[in-house]
């Protein structure tokens, strides 16, 4: 039963989601995370377009987050993850900042993605 669980949409996400925190990712709202996670086509660095392989590729959807912090920042291709120059590149605000950004960021993202 675990292993069907686990292949559906649901099921998922919450493994998605459980390996972020996992990792040290902190966020109040996992469930908006995760939904800008799904629909980000390209990579926020280089704009490739993402993959999610069972074997990670150089084209590997990433959430990228610092370590440090646990802040959430990226979405990006493997290559630029492991890459520290190709942050540099990126020219918009991260994602998730404070509570009130990520609020201000999910209702702007919501109302032009109807």
């Amino acid at each position: 039963y675990m292993k069907q669980y686990q292949q559906t949409p649901h099921g998922k996400k919450s493994n998605r989601i459980s390996n972020w925190k996992k990792r040290g990712m902190e966020h109040y709202d996992f469930d908006h995370v995760y939904d800008i996670y799904i629909n980000t086509k390209n990579c926020d660095a280089c704009n490739i377009e993402l993959t999610t392989d069972k074997i990670t590729t150089r084209t590997t959807k990433c959430l990228d987050h610092d370590h440090e912090t646990g802040e959430i920042r990226y979405v990006l291709c493997h290559s630029c993850k492991t890459n520290d120059k190709s942050k540099n590149k990126i020219t918009h605000q991260k994602y998730f900042k404070t509570k009130e950004e990520a609020i201000a960021y999910k209702e702007e993202y919501e109302s032009t993605n109807r």
